[in-house]
Order: C-alpha cells, then structure tokens, then sequence
C-alpha cells in the first residue's frame, strides 16, 4: 500500500532542494522522501504510521479549509 504526500515549498527552499538533489544524482521526489526519512525519529515514526493507520480507517476528523485556517490563526 502506498500513500501521497503533497508538500509545498518557497521557490528559495524548492530552489535548494533541486540542487541538492542533482547534486546526489537523485529525483526531486526521491531526494524529498530520503530527507523526510531521514528527519523523523523513532518516536516521531510511529506517530506518522499512526497517522497512515486512522486515515486508512477513516478515523480522521472532517475540517474544511476554512476550518483549518480559523484553527491556524488562533494559535
């Protein structure tokens, strides 16, 4: 089973992320899931497979965008 990702990045950071990846002879995608990997710790793993767990489940919540900002904007 596999799941999708969408990440978005500043044009200064996607900028960075292309030479890197050229650098190491790697796609953008496969040098993005390497440093994904490589920045969780264990601990911060299993929540992320917890995560995968519940939204395969379809334990999740439902928010709207709207939802989400308002939530974003209060913290």
């Amino acid at each position: 089973m596999s799941y999708k990702i969408q990440i978005t990045v500043d044009e200064q950071l996607n900028s960075s992320i292309k030479k890197s990846a050229k650098k190491m002879g790697l796609s953008i995608s496969s040098y993005a899931r390497l440093a994904l990997v490589s920045a969780l710790t264990n601990k911060e793993s299993d929540l992320l497979n917890q995560a995968i767990k519940d939204i395969h489940s379809n334990s999740v919540e439902a928010l709207s965008l709207s939802e989400f900002n308002s939530q974003i904007d209060q913290l």
